[in-house]
């Protein structure tokens, strides 16, 4: 009834003296091992939500354990990993991430799999290099950009150098699709699109370095981006150096710029039969 396994290990730990294996999803404890008996204590992934078609006698809701999501994954036909409703979903999910026509379904790594390339590398991240004890596994080329889930594909990374890689693609992503959308319905969009790749640069300073270029992870790129904008410059400011500077109404062009795009884009597509799913 309880998603959190360290105290239950802490009492095994007391009472037997020894320092039982666990299981892990990603920072998680999921699974405690106790082969003499050969005894999995799973962590019930589900323990905070409710199962509204389930009661106790004084009327308070009964939480969902592993055998509802069991029986989901089975209808689904998703392998049972003791996930969470939030985690089967992400599984469905990507059943449907489609490049074109081809589609991707993200595998999971076995936690064999997992330390084979981190003893590999070395225990380092892939990225940085540096030596940690927490990491994730990472597509080196998207699933989105085309990349497959063979072991070929995959690296270690620690958290901080993976979030830095899945942000800046996820900045690119937008863009992509945008310039791959008007090739094919032939519209010459291009100093738009460079337009708004501009303002995706400024906007994640902004919201991720407080506007400071020194802090921005782009910031080689970030020059040049404000330079292609009117009213937009990077000033010097005292102690923390050149940040982001718009004028009032600088914005207004370009969301102007991408709302008649936008609707040129939908009204072309719709009328040369691009819309279908098969098409996208």
């Amino acid at each position: 009834s309880t998603g959190n396994l360290y105290s239950k290990l802490i009492e095994l730990y007391a009472l037997h003296k020894f320092a039982y294996e666990c299981a892990y999803t990603s920072d998680k404890m999921t699974c405690i091992i106790i082969p003499e008996w050969d005894i999995h204590l799973w962590a019930n992934m589900n323990h905070r939500t409710s199962n509204p078609d389930k009661r106790k006698p004084d009327g308070e809701h009964v939480p969902y354990n592993f055998e509802d999501v069991m029986t989901e994954c089975i209808a689904l036909d998703v392998p049972f990993m003791n996930q969470s409703f939030t985690g089967l979903a992400k599984m469905v999910q990507a059943r449907f991430d489609v490049k074109g026509k081809k589609k991707h379904m993200r595998a999971q790594c076995s936690t064999a799999q997992r330390e084979a390339m981190w003893i590999e590398q070395g225990k380092k991240c892939n990225k940085c290099k540096e030596r940690v004890s927490y990491y994730e596994v990472d597509h080196i080329i998207a699933l989105s950009q085309g990349g497959d889930n063979g072991l070929g594909n995959l690296q270690c990374l620690c958290k901080t150098c993976h979030k830095d890689k899945t942000n800046k693609e996820d900045e690119t992503n937008i863009v992509k699709v945008l310039k791959e959308l008007a090739a094919r319905a032939r519209l010459s969009a291009r100093p738009t699109i460079d337009n708004f790749e501009a303002l995706v640069y400024v906007r994640n300073c902004m919201a991720h370095g407080a506007g400071i270029l020194e802090t921005y992870r782009h910031k080689k790129a970030l020059p040049s981006a404000v330079e292609r904008l009117h009213g937009f410059s990077l000033t010097d400011w005292h102690i923390f150096g050149d940040h982001v500077c718009i004028e009032r109404g600088a914005l207004s062009p370009y969301i102007d710029q991408m709302r008649e795009l936008v609707i040129n884009l939908h009204r072309t597509m719709h009328e040369k039969g691009l819309c279908s799913h098969e098409n996208l």
